[in-house]
């Protein structure tokens, strides 16, 4: 099977891009067959901290640009209650990451290289989902250039993030055009944070995104509301599903998670 390399990007910071890879990853992760490899290559490390430990002081992504093999560099099963999950860890040295790429030859594909240098380790994997800076850096790019799926999540009622992402598809279909990437590979948006109380910023909101029908048209159905559970599940290092259930509890976050995955399924994102 065909590993799948996804990732959720937005040049907008702060809208769940994160929680998003994780809470899919902790979703995939229930098909005890999948083998999920989680990339972390944000320098804030929250992917790191939440499914893994604080701090890290081993082998990152950046000494991946020095040669390290994937064996090497992959910690297997950080989080006993997922172990067909792996990771990618990442820790603050990943600030000088671009630095290094930008010394390299053909830097937009420094990580590419390594991949495929790398493949018989790598294509094990069923998922390899990458958590990156909200930055369209080096980084960023390789990823990008790497990725089957890229995933923009929207924040409701944040115009920033609608902007974000407008100038992300800008400038990812320049640069993809001269990198020889032809793939359709922006094949979704989703919306999260959703709230259903309705204010004038909704409006505003509503208005702004039927000027981008290239994002609206590619939005899934399932939108993904604002919701502490989510945050107390990561915290806890469980997916939602397995947080309420061990709680005895009910809440909506679990049906709209597990819609989402199953849409992105069908649609052939995932």
């Amino acid at each position: 099977m065909k590993t799948k390399l996804i990732t959720f990007f937005n040049i907008k910071g702060g809208i769940y891009k994160t929680s998003m890879s994780i809470i899919t990853a902790y979703e995939l992760a229930k098909d005890k067959n999948k083998n999920i490899l989680l990339w972390d290559l944000d320098l804030q490390e929250n992917l790191t901290q939440y499914v893994y430990k604080v701090n890290h002081e081993d082998k990152t992504t950046i000494d991946i640009v020095d040669g390290i093999s994937a064996e090497d560099v992959i910690v297997k099963s950080p989080n006993e209650n997922y172990p067909n999950i792996d990771i990618i860890p990442a820790d603050i040295g990943l600030a000088m990451l671009d630095e290094k790429i930008s010394l390299q030859p053909a830097r937009e594909k420094v990580l590419a290289r390594w991949y495929m240098k790398n493949i018989d380790v790598l294509e094990k994997y069923d998922y390899i989902i990458c958590d990156l800076s909200p930055s369209y850096n080096l980084t960023a790019k390789n990823i990008l250039y790497l990725a089957d799926s890229i995933i923009v999540p929207i924040m409701d009622k944040n115009i920033s993030s609608l902007r974000g992402a407008t100038l992300f598809k800008e400038l990812w279909s320049r640069d993809k055009y001269y990198l020889e990437k032809e793939d359709n590979d922006i094949k979704a948006t989703v919306l999260v944070g959703y709230e259903k109380q309705r204010t004038q910023v909704s409006d505003l909101f509503d208005q702004y995104l039927q000027k981008f029908d290239d994002l609206k048209s590619i939005m899934i159905d399932t939108f993904i509301r604002r919701s502490t559970f989510v945050e107390k599940s990561l915290l806890s290092k469980l997916s939602v599903s397995d947080y309420l259930s061990k709680n005895n509890q009910t809440h909506f976050s679990k049906d709209e998670i597990e819609k989402m995955v199953l849409e992105l399924k069908e649609k052939d994102v995932l």
